[in-house]
């Protein structure tokens, strides 16, 4: 995998020498809850996943590296997928926009900790003038399946179909995730699909914004060698709300949680209970262009 690390190195080397820092925007989240199975989770648990609390984040920069081509280089762990890094040019037009770059899974598994695994990360976004906007996110493995221990793929797909209608933003959205990993005694499948109507809500000169989600969600692991598949479903509402502390910085904090759960395959006849199943967060976005100059202002 040495070839492939050399080359994003070297890519994110003439990049970002070429990119003035005052004009590189930083962004960075976590996040963390108990909706969805930990890495650990193993063949034969019980129970809906209520105790474990996989975490996710990322930092990176973003900067318009030239008139209509924007870089972004990031490293984000996803709490299904695990860790990535990422590196993504993007051509922006004003009907197409369409990224692409490579990116490396790292320290994903604790037999091979340091396995580099490659693949193709893509974005295409259809502006549909004052319509709405349809969109396409993928991140593809370039490697077979996994066939020795401590070998795992990555795979993520996501579909978003918007409309835009007075101060709001409503869109359809797919998610589906998978994270698969061969261990010495198993092949383990870790998989994570959503469908959720979106709403993003603003105003005009408002520094503050709200998104609401409603949707179901779909958790399942499947182990090969025992031939179990554990699943729970979950109907989750989330709400994000956004503010603009000044022209630099921007601020979120959200919160998804479960209006219903209830288990599915060797979990069928669990339910929630008492449980609360949720996963919150919060992230910032700073902008180093000095305010009051190009760039430095919030575009909704």
């Amino acid at each position: 995998m040495k070839p492939a690390l050399t080359l994003l190195l070297t890519l994110v080397s003439i990049l970002t020498s070429a990119i003035p820092v005052s004009a590189t925007e930083v962004f960075s989240d976590f996040s963390i809850g108990n909706l969805g199975f930990s890495r650990g989770r193993e063949a034969g648990d019980q129970g809906l996943p209520d105790n474990t609390f996989p975490w996710g984040f990322s930092f990176g920069i973003r900067h318009p590296a030239f008139e209509t081509v924007d870089f972004e280089m990031a490293l984000r762990r996803h709490h299904v997928t695990g860790n990535t890094t990422e590196l993504l040019l993007t051509h922006r037009s004003d009907f197409v926009e369409l990224g692409v770059g490579p990116y490396l899974g790292i320290y994903n598994t604790e037999d091979k900790p340091a396995l580099l695994q490659p693949g193709v990360f893509s974005r295409l976004r259809f502006n549909l003038a004052t319509f709405g906007f349809l969109s396409l996110t993928a991140r593809a493995p370039l490697h077979d399946n996994p066939t020795s221990v401590g070998d795992y793929r990555q795979l993520t797909q996501e579909y978003e179909f918007g409309v835009f209608v007075p101060n709001v933003v409503l869109s359809l959205y797919y998610g589906s995730f998978a994270f698969d990993e061969r261990t010495e005694e198993d092949f383990v499948s870790d998989l994570f699909t959503t469908y959720q109507l979106r709403a993003h809500v603003f105003q005009k000169n408002v520094p503050y914004r709200i998104d609401l989600a409603f949707g179901y969600h779909d958790y399942q692991k499947e182990f090969l060698a025992s031939d179990e598949t554990q699943a729970f479903g979950a109907l989750v509402a989330g709400t994000r709300l956004s503010a603009d502390v000044n022209q630099q910085l921007s601020l979120f904090v959200e919160l998804e949680s479960a209006v219903y759960a209830f288990g599915r395959e060797e979990l069928l006849g669990r339910d929630g209970g008492g449980s609360f199943f949720f996963r919150s967060g919060a992230g910032m976005r700073y902008r180093l262009a000095p305010a009051g100059t190009p760039g430095a202002a919030h575009k909704e």
